[in-house]
């Protein structure tokens, strides 16, 4: 068995827990198996004559091959890692699967809640990449900025490297968590033929815009899970059971509520470190 896909309309019914629990209880099954979700008829995926591959389900696992450099791609969740969140009670995403225009596409990932263990609603493609973030796993990608943040024109920035860190701090009996997020990155494409690359400090226009669309990007995704869904699916948990264990252990059976009422922060520091060969010169000026 290459991959597993299953579909919101299942596991809005039945708990996950159950509908995997033969895959995750058989010690010979391969736990790397990749699992995935749809919002369209299983059937019609599977019945899909694949582009390259020899079976549809070799084509459904290849889909997050490249998550590396596509930041719009979720990562592969394996059935060891649903096994792990499901041990430990926890909400999780599984990645998503669409048929568009008679072609099976990766697309977005549905949320699984911890205590139904049952599918809640679904992250759209446009804000996979604040989870990509929230859940420092981002490798490379780009970084589009349009014209309404540079006067001068469209750049894109590619992404060489990027880490999250969870910063909390405990008063009392209220928590507060500052996320930060430290992005290294080269230009890639420049469409500000007129931009002036030796003015003093130059490249800080662009890093302040790369800084205020990856916030809003991580900003929104934090939206969606403390108030539209109330739940962690972006595992924050984690941050909190290791650098505040014992906020967590008091607060361990009700976490979701307090999650929903979290503060916190985001701060995004992006550096351009490398500029092409078009502006050899333009360090010098910047």
């Amino acid at each position: 068995m290459k991959s597993i896909l299953t579909s919101t309309k299942l596991l809005e019914k039945e708990r996950a827990d159950q509908v995997l629990d033969i895959f995750i209880r058989d010690h010979e099954f391969r736990r790397t198996t990749p699992v995935f979700i749809t919002r369209d008829p299983v059937m019609d995926v599977l019945n899909t004559e694949p582009e390259k591959e020899v079976f549809p389900a070799i084509q459904i696992k290849a889909l997050s091959d490249n998550y590396q450099i596509n930041n719009t791609n979720p990562r592969n969740l394996t059935v060891g890692d649903m096994s792990q969140y499901i041990s430990e009670k926890k909400s999780f995403l599984i990645p998503g699967i669409s048929m568009i225009e008679g072609m099976v596409k990766s697309y977005g990932a549905g949320i699984i809640e911890a205590k139904s263990s049952q599918y809640i609603g679904w992250i759209d493609v446009e804000d996979m990449e604040g989870v990509r973030y929230m859940h420092n796993n981002v490798q490379g990608g780009f970084i589009n900025l349009d014209e309404e943040k540079l006067e001068e024109g469209p750049v894109v920035l590619e992404i060489k490297g990027a880490n999250t860190t969870f910063k909390t701090k405990v008063s009392g009996d209220d928590l507060e968590m500052k996320v930060q997020i430290k992005i290294s990155s080269m230009l890639a494409e420049d469409w500000g033929v007129g931009r002036n690359v030796f003015k003093k400090s130059w490249k800080k226009e662009l890093e302040k815009a790369a800084n205020k669309t990856i916030k809003g990007k991580v900003e929104r995704i934090l939206e969606l899970a403390q108030q539209e869904y109330q739940t962690d699916f972006l595992n924050v948990s984690k941050w909190v059971y290791i650098h505040e264990p014992k906020y967590w252990e008091k607060h361990e059976k009700d976490w979701d509520q307090h999650f929903s009422e979290l503060d916190i922060s985001v701060e995004v520091n992006t550096e351009i470190t490398d500029f092409g060969t078009q502006n050899f010169n333009a360090e010098e000026g910047g």
